[in-house]
């Protein structure tokens, strides 16, 4: 059975701190953070993870600037990995 607690959803905000997207994760599939580059330049955007934890209380993490959120994930995704080796290191 799945639960709230096995998703994370994440709230992209751009430099003015207006939200400006969002992308969602269940854990119990495939991450998909190349959905991401869309938000260039990356070092322009924040994200911001929420959840629900197994008793359904809310929880969030301070946002943390997207470029460096991406390339802390690189090796769980082909796309952001080839675009990491690709662009000058920051």
């Amino acid at each position: 059975m799945t639960t709230s607690a096995n998703t994370s959803d994440y709230v992209i905000y751009n430099k003015n701190g207006d939200h400006i997207g969002d992308h969602h994760q269940h854990w119990m599939c495939s991450v998909h953070w190349e959905e991401l580059l869309k938000y260039q330049p990356l070092k322009d955007y924040t994200i911001k993870e929420t959840w629900y934890d197994e008793d359904e209380e809310y929880d969030e993490d301070k946002p943390e600037n997207l470029e460096i959120f991406l390339k802390k994930r690189e090796r769980s995704s082909k796309e952001l990995f080839e675009y990491f080796k690709k662009k000058p290191q920051i």
